[in-house]
Order: structure tokens, then C-alpha cells, then sequence
């Protein structure tokens, strides 16, 4: 073990020596910043030639070396590409994380290799750059140094058009957030706007730039906004005139948003940057920030998993908005779902919170409501709608229970049974066997030691009752359950069994993916070839007695009518 505090170079000096003799056989003439050194960091200066004329180069040492990269710097501006617009840092990896070969190069390998190359590249033209770089863009917005703990959410359809200046009004939803709620008089819409707290809502002016502002910071955004603007942004007053009740006070809250050209989404593309500049009055300080927008975009959101595509136009029903059913609804929202109706009658209590995908701000609130809630915020592109009916009531006024859960089976592309109940799964596979719809049953064994997921499709698979009657036969496999003890919450009529929640979520995420596969068989998501898992969560891969996972085809039918091919394989890992 080496003593706290110690560096890299103090540790190993071996690796130093090593790290400089590379500058050496490499023919790179190094001078060690030894004041640096003494303050516990490694800096070495040389130089490169750029153009025919020599540049000088420095490399800064992470104390995370040898495993992270050192940071390669040049004078700022000398390259349009790949080096960053105001630290001079260049770009020489892909991914700089995982792309550097520790322990087989140093720094000057990097500058010998990598940075050669760029310097020969930027020489020949943006032709030869473009050809030697990745397909990456770069998006001059990142260059700032923008706040970290706060941003303004903006949607497509209140950004701002094509002239040269307008206004937004823009709401504090949170003292992290902000959100732009109208753009020259066009307002975003109901359905996003409801996902984001109250809050005080302020006029702010937008201009177009013809190429980004000065910078770094917020603060030499400011001024240079100041000068070029003035009355843009309020007067500050002399400190004896502060706080006087005679002289209007400047406003305690101010924003300016700055739009200018940037490359994206793709290589070599333009579409609008933006930067938000913050200026915020408090008694203690006055603050001045830069934020970054944050694309509130269907199709910025469809970039990130481009096989799931499609899905947008899909509509779910998921009956139980427990454990699995929360899990799956709200993972079905994340990617991509267009319509989710989620139907329970329960309420969150605080002792579903140790497996539930929901949080303690969700308690006392009903489950299914609050999971509405939750798959919009985590896709606002997500109609999810809460049906709270109790399923097997006798007493209704108006639209039976029974109803209204044939009428979301009619609207639905896919049922999903999250119930834990068999009697409820057997009532939605009448339902969706009516209905020509598919049924996807997921549910827990006793004190979740393991879990099954069943699809049943019309004229695909067997029917449900016939999966039911082959299971019980032992014909097709069951999940290992264990002991048969029931912890009983709020009375006998609200039944619920020990198990931890990392069990379930292995099995929702399984049921998600199978949902996705079944909404789409020819998208972009490859297709299951099993209708039926059983994961026995206690049990080894290779368990001969009792598998870790079995699949199964259910492309078969028994004697029933609804049922018509011979019962498929099964297949155990």
C-alpha cells in the first residue's frame, strides 16, 4: 500500500522515467514544469511544428495515470476541429476512456502518432479531416462552462423560428430547472407543460447569433452582451443605491437565450445551439451562469435506440401496477411506447417502496395514477393514462369494471397481466382472446425465488387455458417457488409475499423485452424465439435438477378450439 497523498510519478518513479525516455526515442525535446511537479501534478512542455512553424505543446498528467490518458494542449484557435475552442485541449481519441493503450504508450506516442496526424490532416484540408475522424460531431455549445446542477428543458415546438430575435417566457419549475413555456406567442403544449412543476414564469429575450459568443464563462458572456446589447440586460446600481425603495431595483431574475449554428446531430450537419445566459440576484451573491438547453425532442430521443423504432405508434395495456407492472410500464415509456394505459386500483404504501419502481414522494398516492405520471416523465412523448377500477366489484354506478377493462383490451396492441393473480390472468386471456389481441402474463413464485412470463397469441401460439392444463400436467416447465407463507397486509384481501425487488426487476426486464418483441416482429428488435421462460433465481447455470432460465415455444395447441398445432419444444440453460 502506498502512503495517502502519494502521486503517480512519487509511487513509481520507474513509470516516470519510462514516460520520459518515450519523449526521447521518439525525438521529442521535453521540459518538466517542476513547480508544478512540487504542487503534486506532472505538466511537460515541447513543441510540434503546425504548418512549418513550431507550436507549443503541454501535456497534463491525470493523477488516475497510468490507467486514463494525459491531455494533450496547443494554443487555443489553432484548429477549427478537434481541439476544444477555448482550453486548447486537442481531441486524439475516440473515446478517450477506453481507448487509450495503457501500458504500452505515453504521451509522446499520442503526440508522435495522433497528434501528427490531425496537424497533417488539418494542413491537407477539411476533406482529409473529415475522412481521418470519427463520426462524431461537435457541438460548439459544449465548449462553455455551463452550470452542471441546472438546465432549461425545451421542446420542439416552442424553439425559437428563423429571425433574428423574439421572445420566450420561460418557467422556474424547480431551483435546477427551467422550462421554455412559449415562443413569440406559441405555447407549449398541455401535455408537456403538465409534467413540470408551477413556478414563476419570466419574459426572456432570445437572439440569433451569427456564430457563437465569447467565452468561456457566463460572466464574459455577460459583458460581452453588455457591450454589444446594452439595455439588454438590466443596469447594476452603485452599492448606496442597492435596496433603496426610491430607485427601481433591477429584476432579482433574468434570462437571455443565445442561439447560434453548431454541428449536429450529425457529422458535418448544422441545426441551432443554444445557451442560456442566468443572471440571478440574491441577497448574498448576484450569480451569473450559463445553462444548456435540453432537447425536449421525439427524434432526439429516437437517436439513442434507433431498433426500437416504430413503438410510437404502439398502444399497452398492463393490468397490476405493482412490482413487475411498474417496472414494466415505465421501461415500456423509456423506450418509445406511444400509449400505455395502466390499470389498478391500489394504493402505494410505504412498504412497497423496498422492491417498487416508485419512490417515497409517490406514497399514499394511488399506484396506477402515480405510474401514469412516472412513464410520462420519463418519456413525456408517452400518453400513459391511469384506469383505477377494482376488479371483481359488485357494486359500480354507471360503466361496469368489466367494461371499461373490455374497452382498454379493444384499444389495446398488447395485454399485459401484472396482476399476480392466475384468476385475473385467466379473465384477460378471455378477454384478449375476443379481442384477436396478444397476452403477455408475468408473475412472481412464492417469496419471488423465481418467475415466469407467458405470451399467448392468437393463432400463433395455444391458448391460455391449454398453457394452463399442460403446466399442470407437468408438460411444461413452473418456476421453483418457496415455502407457501403469505405476509398478509391490511387483511386478508390485500395479500402480498416476501421477495426482494433485484428479483423482479431481472424479471420485468425480461418481460419488457418480450412486450417490445411483440409489438414489433419485423422492426429493428430481433424477435423471441421462446413464448414461455421460467427463471429460478436460486439456482446455478448449470443446475441439471432445475435449470437457471428454461424457455419454451408455446407455437402449439391442445384439444381445445382455440388451440390447432402440437405443442412446441422446450429447451433448458
Amino acid at each position: 500500500m502506498t502512503e495517502e497523498g502519494d502521486t503517480w510519478f512519487e509511487r513509481w518513479p520507474e513509470l516516470l522515467e519510462w514516460e520520459l525516455d518515450r519523449f526521447a526515442t521518439r525525438g521529442i525535446e521535453v521540459e518538466v514544469d517542476l513547480e508544478a511537479r512540487a504542487a503534486g501534478r506532472l505538466l511537460v512542455c515541447c513543441q510540434a511544428r503546425f504548418r512549418g512553424e513550431p507550436v507549443a505543446i503541454e501535456v497534463r498528467y491525470p493523477s488516475e495515470y497510468p490507467e486514463l490518458p494525459p491531455l494533450v494542449f496547443g494554443p487555443p484557435g489553432l484548429m477549427d476541429r478537434h481541439q476544444h475552442l477555448f482550453g486548447g485541449n486537442f481531441c486524439l481519441l475516440e473515446r478517450p476512456l477506453d481507448d487509450w493503450p495503457a501500458g504500452s504508450w505515453g504521451a509522446a506516442d499520442l503526440i508522435a502518432e495522433r497528434l501528427a496526424a490531425l496537424f497533417r490532416d488539418t494542413e491537407a484540408g477539411p476533406d482529409a479531416v473529415r475522412a481521418g475522424e470519427a463520426p462524431t460531431p461537435e457541438p460548439v455549445s459544449r465548449y462553455f462552462e455551463a452550470a452542471n446542477d441546472a438546465s432549461v428543458m425545451l421542446a420542439e415546438e416552442v424553439r425559437p423560428g428563423n429571425g433574428d430575435q423574439g421572445m420566450l417566457r420561460v418557467r422556474r419549475c424547480a431551483p435546477h430547472m427551467f422550462v421554455v413555456t412559449e415562443c413569440d406567442g406559441r405555447p407549449l403544449s398541455d401535455h408537456l407543460a403538465g409534467l413540470f412543476s408551477a413556478g414563476e414564469e419570466i419574459p426572456v429575450p432570445w437572439l440569433r447569433l451569427s456564430s457563437p459568443p465569447p467565452g468561456p464563462s457566463g460572466a464574459e458572456v455577460a459583458r460581452w452582451l453588455t457591450d454589444e446589447r446594452p439595455g439588454l440586460l438590466a443596469a447594476e446600481l452603485p452599492a448606496r443605491l442597492a435596496n433603496s425603495k426610491r430607485v427601481k431595483q433591477p429584476p432579482r431574475l433574468e434570462l437571455c437565450a443565445l442561439v447560434f449554428p453548431e454541428e449536429g446531430p450529425e457529422t458535418g450537419e448544422l441545426h441551432d445551439g443554444y445557451l442560456f445566459l442566468l443572471v440571478e440576484r440574491r441577497p448574498e451573491q448576484k450569480v451569473v451562469a450559463l445553462l444548456r438547453a435540453q432537447s425536449l425532442s421525439r427524434t432526439e430521443r429516437g437517436r439513442r435506440a434507433p431498433e426500437l423504432a416504430g413503438l410510437e405508434s404502439r398502444r399497452v395495456l398492463v393490468v397490476g401496477a405493482g412490482t413487475l407492472g411498474g417496472d414494466i410500464a415505465v421501461e415500456l415509456a423509456k423506450a418509445g411506447l406511444g400509449h400505455l394505459e395502466i390499470v389498478d386500483y391500489d394504493m402505494l404504501e410505504l412498504g412497497n417502496l423496498m422492491r417498487h419502481r416508485l419512490g417515497l414522494d409517490y406514497a399514499g398516492t394511488a399506484k396506477a395514477r402515480a405510474l401514469a405520471l412516472a412513464a410520462r416523465r420519463a418519456n413525456p412523448f408517452c400518453t400513459a393514462t391511469a384506469t383505477e377500477v377494482q376488479l371483481g366489484a359488485v357494486e359500480w354506478s354507471g360503466q361496469s369494471s368489466l367494461q371499461t377493462l373490455e374497452g382498454g383490451v379493444r384499444a389495446a396492441d398488447l395485454v399485459i397481466d401484472a396482476s399476480g393473480s392466475h384468476q385475473l390472468a385467466k379473465l384477460l386471456a378471455r378477454l384478449a382472446e375476443e379481442s384477436g389481441k396478444p397476452l403477455l402474463s408475468a408473475w412472481m413464485s412464492e417469496g419471488f425465488w423465481g418467475a415466469e412470463i407467458a405470451r399467448i397469441r392468437p393463432d400463433q401460439t395455444m391458448c391460455w387455458n391449454c398453457f394452463v392444463a399442460l403446466q399442470r400436467r407437468g408438460e411444461l416447465a413452473s418456476a421453483e417457488a418457496g415455502p407457501p407463507e403469505q405476509v398478509v397486509a391490511e387483511g386478508c384481501s390485500q395479500p402480498t409475499t416476501a421477495g426482494a425487488g433485484f428479483d423482479a426487476a431481472e424479471a420485468s426486464a425480461v418481460a419488457t423485452r418480450l412486450a417490445v418483441q411483440t409489438l414489433q416482429p419485423a422492426g429493428g428488435y430481433p424477435d423471441s424465439t421462446w413464448d414461455h421462460a421460467v427463471l429460478n433465481f436460486r439456482r446455478e447455470a448449470d443446475d441439471l435438477e432445475v435449470p437457471r432460465v428454461i424457455t419454451e415455444s408455446l407455437a402449439g395447441g391442445g384439444d381445445c378450439e382455440s388451440c390447432r398445432v402440437a405443442v412446441g419444444s422446450v429447451s433448458g440453460r
